[in-house]
């Protein structure tokens, strides 16, 4: 009975220490730059936020730069590139569903290569400055 419950204990460690403190979940506002962007609206973005640099991955553009902390995203018609498009910070939310409400036309290139780890975003201006 001792040792059933030495593995019960065990088990319990190893599901709390599997759930990390630092999971980026919807409500978190996270600070980015674009790394690369293509016409069709996807884009790799670049986590600037320490506490949310977990959700993304390393990865290696068609070019050949790798850049450490990127998911890729699909932006908006809208999304303002020369405010935000050449490097500059700005803040962002997780959204489960695409933020395009309008209907807007793409180039047909497919783009290939991206990394695996996606979400939609929205833009928002809800967070102060966390880093430079």
């Amino acid at each position: 009975m001792q040792r059933l419950s030495t593995v019960f204990f065990a088990l319990l460690i190893v599901v709390f220490s599997a759930c990390e403190s630092d999971d980026v979940t919807p409500q978190d506002c996270i600070e980015v730059k674009v790394v690369e962007a293509y016409c069709t609206g996807d884009a790799v973005l670049q986590i600037i936020t320490p506490s949310a640099q977990s959700f993304g991955e390393t990865w290696t553009s068609n070019r050949g730069t790798t850049y450490e902390n990127v998911f890729s995203t699909s932006l908006t018609c809208h999304f303002d590139y020369d405010a935000y498009g050449d490097g500059q910070v700005f803040s962002i939310k997780l959204s489960n569903s695409p933020q395009n409400g309008d209907n807007c036309f793409y180039c047909a290139m497919l783009v290939t290569g991206l990394p695996e780890t996606f979400s939609h975003i929205e833009v928002t201006d809800a967070c102060g400055r966390i880093a430079d």
